[in-house]
């Protein structure tokens, strides 16, 4: 008898993979809370223009922004303006990449133009501006609202209207 009870109290190796349900829904959920900030992107404020085209969303050039306190993005990575040069030189000389310029309508002008003028030493054939339309008067929104999107201006040393 004492053979059939040590048969029946026998310990079966079993992995438990309820904890590991767990910490595989916690680490979703913190994902889907963490990921669309970054999808996003940089938000800066952009300077409105009565003369914009569209611009189309493909890999086709490089984004650099320069943000209401002066800092500088590269796509979406921090950079100085020395770094920032080798990453056009590569990018848009190299590659053959259009350069795009978002800029916070209350950046200071000389650091726009600083970094302008870095993108054209670096060998970038255009520099793009990046404007917003004016928000249309009937469509609800309030004088100083943001409209979604973005428009390119001409380039820099391209005319773009009266010259002084």
């Amino acid at each position: 008898m004492s053979r059939r009870t040590a048969a029946r109290h026998r310990l079966q190796a079993a992995i438990n993979v309820l904890p590991f349900v767990d910490v595989m829904l916690v680490l979703l959920v913190i994902f889907l809370v963490a990921i669309p900030p970054l999808i996003q992107g940089l938000s800066v404020e952009l300077p409105f223009t009565r003369t914009v085209e569209a611009v189309h969303e493909d890999a086709g050039h490089i984004v650099i922004t320069v943000k209401k306190d002066g800092t500088l993005f590269v796509e979406d990575f921090a950079a100085l303006l020395p770094d920032m040069e080798k990453h056009v030189r590569v990018l848009a000389v190299e590659r053959g990449k259009k350069v795009y310029l978002r800029a916070d309508r209350d950046t200071p002008h000389g650091q726009v133009v600083a970094v302008m003028d870095a993108a054209k030493r670096a060998g970038a054939q255009a520099v793009y501006v990046v404007t917003e339309p004016y928000p249309e008067e009937g469509d609800g929104r309030a004088a100083g609202a943001q409209p979604d999107g973005g428009s390119e201006a001409a380039p820099q040393g391209a005319s773009s209207g009266t010259r002084p």
